[in-house]
C-alpha cells in the first residue's frame, strides 16, 4: 500500500522509497523523533526516521525503481477470527495469515472476512502473490518456483510465533487503555494504577 509523508523542512520533498514500513512503526518512530526511546518499552514496529528522513543513502544506482527492491524485513498479519482457538466466538484462534518478505507475500490461511461464519482454509504450500505486478494479489504464483523461499519463510513464521513474549495482541484482550476514544465518560484514556 502506498503512504506520503510530508513535513516540510525535515522529509526532503519529492523522494520516494520502496522500503517496507508498518503502521506499526508510527510509535517508535514518534518515540524517536521526541528523543522519549526509553518509554518505547516492548512494542512492535521498529524506528523508520533513518527511512523518513533520507538520512541514510545507498550507494547502488537504480535504472529502474524494481532494481532498488532489495528489502528483506519480514512484516507478519496477524488475524483472529479462526475456528479453533480458546477465545469465544467469535474471535477464536488469533494466528499469522500471513508473511511478507521483500515483494512476495506469502498466504497460509484465507477466509472472506474476520467474523464471517464461512471456515478459515489452511494453505501448504502457501498461496505466494507478486505485490509489486500483481498489487490486488489475485494470481497466485506456481509454488514451485519458489521452494526455498517457502522453507524459510515458514521457519521465519514459526519464530515470530514461538518468540512473542507478551501474549496475545491488545485487541483481542479489549485493554480500554489501547482504545481510542474522545469521549472519557466511556471509561477510556482515564489514568489507572499499574
Amino acid at each position: 500500500m502506498p503512504a506520503l509523508a510530508r513535513w516540510p523542512g525535515k522529509i526532503p520533498a519529492r523522494t520516494e522509497t520502496l522500503k517496507t514500513i508498518s503502521t506499526l512503526d508510527v510509535l517508535p518512530t514518534l518515540l524517536s523523533i521526541v528523543n522519549e526511546t526509553h518509554n518505547m518499552g516492548n512494542v512492535d514496529g521498529e524506528d523508520v526516521s533513518e527511512i523518513l528522513f533520507q538520512t541514510t543513502h545507498s550507494s547502488r544506482s537504480c535504472s529502474s525503481r524494481m532494481d532498488c527492491v532489495d528489502d528483506r524485513r519480514v512484516l507478519y498479519f496477524w488475524r483472529d477470527g479462526f475456528q479453533d482457538g480458546p477465545l469465544p466466538s467469535p474471535f477464536g484462534r488469533f494466528d499469522v495469515a500471513s508473511a511478507k518478505i521483500g515483494r512476495h507475500k506469502f498466504w497460509f490461511w484465507t477466509k472472506s472476512a474476520h467474523y464471517n461464519p464461512d471456515i478459515e482454509v489452511h494453505h501448504d504450500p502457501p498461496l505466494i502473490f507478486d505485490v509489486f505486478a500483481d498489487p490486488a494479489e489475485a494470481f497466485p504464483l506456481d509454488p514451485n518456483d519458489f521452494l526455498e523461499e517457502i522453507e524459510i519463510i515458514t521457519t521465519l513464521v514459526k519464530e515470530h510465533k514461538h518468540n512473542i513474549t507478551y501474549g496475545q495482541p491488545y485487541t483481542i484482550f479489549r485493554n480500554s487503555e489501547y482504545i481510542p476514544c474522545s469521549n472519557i465518560t466511556n471509561d477510556c484514556r482515564i489514568s489507572r494504577p499499574r
